[in-house]
């Protein structure tokens, strides 16, 4: 059987906290958890989007994030600050 499409949901938040956590088999990889006041958690391997997420809470300011569920969570394929035309991928 063909792997089944994910379906992509958006989210907009304003973000309440960022973690680092080592994962992987020797805690090689860091998985960025982002939290914010719509009460969810999002997660994320990518620096990038965790550098965006961090610069959208100094601002004060909501971040629109499109993500999968998975088994896993809700792992972030975008984040864009509200009103910012590119999304960081």
């Amino acid at each position: 059987l063909p792997p089944t499409r994910k379906e992509l949901a958006r989210a907009y938040f304003k973000v309440t906290s960022i973690v680092q956590r080592p994962v992987g088999k020797d805690k090689d990889k860091t998985k960025f958890v982002i939290a914010g006041d719509d009460r969810y958690a999002y997660a994320t391997f990518k620096k990038e989007i965790a550098e965006e997420a961090k610069r959208a809470q100094e601002a004060g300011v909501g971040v629109d994030v499109t993500y999968h569920t998975t088994e896993y969570g809700r792992d972030i394929v975008t984040l864009a600050e509200a009103g910012q035309p590119e999304p960081v991928l």
